[in-house]
């Protein structure tokens, strides 16, 4: 009989138990495919991580010979270890394309994923292994023919692998560029014995000052042999770059181990010494020379970092700079990305869960409620309590495990899967996978937990009466506490129908505070998602509209030389910067990377202040932003010692003022400052108000890049978070309904026995529409006006917890976002409050009264 019954109630609350499940359904599904993409990103990670050995170390110097790799292998915390040459190259016969040329002598650390052909070799003179987005992108297959250039030499290779590495997950061609282009840029891997024998003899012929015969290598600061520069600019041998890029001169031995210019002197010497270079030019081994600017090194035990570096600096002069993962642009930009998606997603997911069980929790409570009468059947007709807690347990517990079942698997496969695609349009990560981990089963658990509870508790209520008084509808309670509200001031004033409404609210309060934390709820998400959009639309305003002062950029090559650079000025006008990598000693006594913007160009790269005001910098000292002032400790007036890596000698300068950058926490300062320190301005960067074309670079630059292009590719980058947010406001949007839906039932059940009295007493259906629609208006407006300031506080929680640390910006919400918000939530609780209203004329007046005798 009570099978019978369970399905008679679920066909007669047909629409009442849809709701309860699509409440259930939506809140999990969100859950669990925003967690199963962001879980996924970093399981995958991980695991690639760990199976194809990213280095715990990068090792940067001027050319690491196989002694120093001797005894970087001879200490105790090290696995294993990889010199690694990077240049910057391109394809015969490709235009507009850069490659990212990287030349192994090995590769036991950043193991190649193979996706095509066969495993790296470094006996494989003519092999080169490609990236898999590049060869995608250029329809390139293995065996394909792919002629490389580099400065004024050629490589003939063939495609003998399709690869990714998990150093390159997040790539990029340079620091112009924020979008990764797999079009116009890629990376590569080649044997180092795949150096042409003619690049490391140029090399070598120019460290010993001899003619080479060819052109000079590169205004690009790339190169090989004793000249080489990697893909950020760094170079190695004789012309060197720290792991910030900025470079560092320093007399190298020749790859015969002469060293250079120690034949300077008279013509004869010259001719004589210059012959006896070329026959030992010949009779060496150049390949054995190589030096290899960077080594990889894999830690046995990661957490003994600080301990293995100071042994090493120690142990290898070479060194220049040690940096670990947090420092490699790739594994920073790729895990910033997962912290960030985690954070706002946990604040949604974890709001829109907590709405959505408290509009399922009052639900129940009213269906339960309104089982009383039964209930009390049951009971005299000697139903076990035991038994009739399952029989009502059951109509939600097998709907809530259906819909959370539902929800898990939905989520992952429509949400999860759709932005894992999207996020690995960005990010090249192999065998990138969706990860539903223990926490999502455990919150699909807890919610269907909760609603049982709920439903326990509510029979155990009507259980506890005895069955003769739980026949009986529930009456009414009559509190004997004074509402005097209506009674003083203007509402003596109100009409009649607003002081019974504020009568109402104020001896149901239950049902008030419900309905105005539901409501409130749906209102919070809603402003919360449009004030991220506007949040970041500031942001783009503030750094492309009044800190970006001008229309297109150049990189300048770390070796031009004073004619280039004296042609570009002529042509592009001076507006200038460098960016310098410091050491800064901290109050402490430990010491942290740093960087120095020094400008030349305060009328094309403005500095703002705290409320975003242009000011100009003085030349009295050091400017430090806003963020990175608070994390180091430091203000105006203050003193720092620093030295540029690279660089042995100790400078001290004053902090003169704070500044406010959303994307770069730095210290600034002006060259005029700069050099009153004793430090060598060279320009790294050229402003120009003229829109450049960026196939046109000069001799003495790297690249020319456009604001528009740069903010393009902000733009870019930022649409997955945008996506993001209007899921949500989707979400949000549908979730607003149900759940005003439900608090419409659940308002007008509760006061269908006081609009019967009302009808009874000569009240028409009119008046009472108006109680009822004015009621849900009050509460709208008054929830409304609570999830203003909460929705602005969320958003300010997300953006202060989700940023890297090299980013400051507040959060804005536009008036346009409030007024649409408010109005689109309060319009939704009109239109329902006048549908549930209409139910009024339909009260039976004589079943209402009669049940309460």
């Amino acid at each position: 009989m009570l099978k019978r019954k369970l399905y008679r109630d679920l066909r007669r609350n047909l629409s009442q138990f849809f709701v309860i499940f699509l409440m259930v359904l939506l809140s999990v599904m969100v859950f669990s495919g925003v967690h199963a993409y962001m879980d996924g990103m970093r399981v995958s990670s991980e695991e690639i991580y760990e199976e194809y050995n990213l280095a715990d170390m990068w090792l940067t110097g001027e050319g690491f010979s196989k002694e120093d790799l001797q005894k970087i292998l001879e200490n105790e915390n090290v696995q294993a270890a990889d010199r690694r040459l990077t240049v910057t190259g391109s394809a015969a016969d490709m235009d507009d394309v850069t490659l990212e040329l990287n030349f192994l002598e090995s590769n036991d650390v950043c193991r190649m994923y193979l996706f095509d052909g066969e495993a790296f070799d470094p006996g494989n003179t003519d092999g080169v292994w490609v990236d898999k987005e590049f060869a995608d992108h250029h329809d390139l297959k293995t065996g394909d023919t792919l002629p490389l250039t580099y400065a004024n030499y050629s490589i003939d290779t063939r495609i003998a692998g399709i690869v990714e590495t998990p150093d390159h997950a997040y790539s990029v061609k340079d620091s112009t560029e924020i979008f990764p282009d797999h079009n116009s840029y890629g990376y590569v891997y080649l044997s180092y014995r795949a150096i042409p024998e003619d690049v490391l003899k140029d090399a070598a012929r120019g460290a010993l000052g001899l003619d080479t015969g060819t052109d000079e290598v590169p205004a690009d600061g790339s190169g090989s042999g004793a000249d080489s520069g990697s893909a950020d600019g760094s170079g190695s041998g004789t012309d060197s770059g720290s792991a910030d890029g900025s470079g560092s001169c320093a007399d190298t031995d020749s790859a015969d181990g002469t060293a250079a210019g120690a034949g300077a002197g008279s013509s004869l010497m010259n001719s004589l010494f210059g012959g006896l270079a070329e026959v030992m030019l010949d009779n060496t081994d150049l390949y054995e020379q190589v030096p290899f600017p960077y080594v990889m090194v894999d830690l046995k035990d990661p957490a003994r970092f600080d301990e293995t570096k100071a042994q090493l600096e120690e142990d290898v002069s070479s060194i220049i700079a040690v940096t670990g993962r947090t420092e490699l642009a790739s594994w920073a930009g790729y895990n910033s990305e997962v912290e960030e998606g985690e954070t706002y997603a946990f604040v949604f997911t974890a709001l829109f869960l907590f709405i959505a069980i408290l509009s399922v929790i009052t639900t129940m409570h009213r269906f339960i409620r309104n089982e009383r009468t039964q209930i009390g059947t049951l009971k005299a007709l000697g139903y076990r309590r035991s038994r009739i807690v399952r029989l009502y347990i059951s109509y939600n517990l097998v709907l809530s495990i259906v819909a959370a079942v539902l929800g898990v698997i939905m989520g992952a496969l429509t949400i999860g899967r759709f932005f894992l695609s999207m996020e690995m349009e960005y990010f090249e990560m192999p065998e990138a996978h969706l990860a539903v981990l223990p926490i999502v089963y455990i919150t699909a658990a807890l919610s269907v937990a909760v609603i049982v509870l709920v439903t326990w508790l509510s029979c155990r209520k009507i259980l506890n009466e005895p069955a003769s008084q739980a026949l009986r509808t529930e009456m009414p309670k009559v509190k004997n506490t004074n509402f005097t509200l209506t009674t003083r001031g203007i509402f003596r004033r109100a009409s009649t129908v607003t002081r019974w409404n504020l009568r109402d609210m104020g001896r149901n309060k239950g049902r008030t505070i419900a309905g105005i934390v539901g409501i409130m709820g749906c209102a919070m998400l809603v402003i919360t998602a449009l004030g991220m959009y506007d949040t970041i639309q500031e942001y783009l305003r503030w750094q492309f509209d009044t800190i970006h002062h001008y229309h297109s950029y150049m990189l300048l090559s770390q070796d031009y030389t004073d004619e280039e650079y004296g042609q570009i000025t002529a042509q592009f006008g001076n507006e200038s910067s460098q960016t310098l990598a410091l050491e800064l000693q901290e109050k402490d006594g430990t010491t942290s990377a740093q960087m120095l913007f020094a400008s030349d160009a305060q009328d094309a790269f403005r500095f703002t202040g705290h409320d975003k005001q242009v000011f100009r910098l003085t030349d009295e000292g050091f400017y430090v932003t806003e963020k990175l002032a608070k994390t180091l400790g430091i203000g105006p007036g203050d003193e720092i010692t620093w030295h540029i890596y690279g660089e042995d000698e100790m400078h001290t300068a004053k902090i003169a003022g704070t500044y406010r950058d959303p994307q770069n926490q730095r210290f600034a300062c002006t060259r005029k400052y700069l050099e009153s320190l004793g430090v060598t301005y060279r320009a790294d960067t050229i402003y120009s108000q003229e829109q450049l074309d960026r196939s046109s670079v000069p001799d003495g630059a790297e690249a020319i890049q456009t604001k528009d292009g740069l903010e393009k590719g902000v733009r870019s980058m930022l649409d997955r978070m945008t996506s993001v947010i209007f899921l949500f406001i989707g979400f949000a949007a549908l979730l607003a309904v149900v759940i005003l839906y439900n608090l419409g039932i659940l308002s007008f059940s509760e006061k269908q026995y006081q609009f019967a009295t009302l009808k009874v007493l000569g009240y028409r259906t009119k008046p009472l529409r108006k109680i009822f629609n004015q009621q849900g208006a009050i509460l709208s407006a008054i929830a409304i006006l609570l999830g203003m300031p909460a929705g602005y506080w969320m958003v300010s929680y997300i953006f202060q917890a989700a940023l890297s640390e090299q980013y400051d910006f507040p959060a804005v919400i536009y008036p346009l976002s409030y007024l649409i918000a408010g109005a689109s939530i309060f319009l939704v609780s009109l239109l329902i409050n006048d549908l549930m209203s209409r139910k009024i004329r339909k009260i039976d007046m004589v079943s209402s009264l009669k049940a309460n005798e």
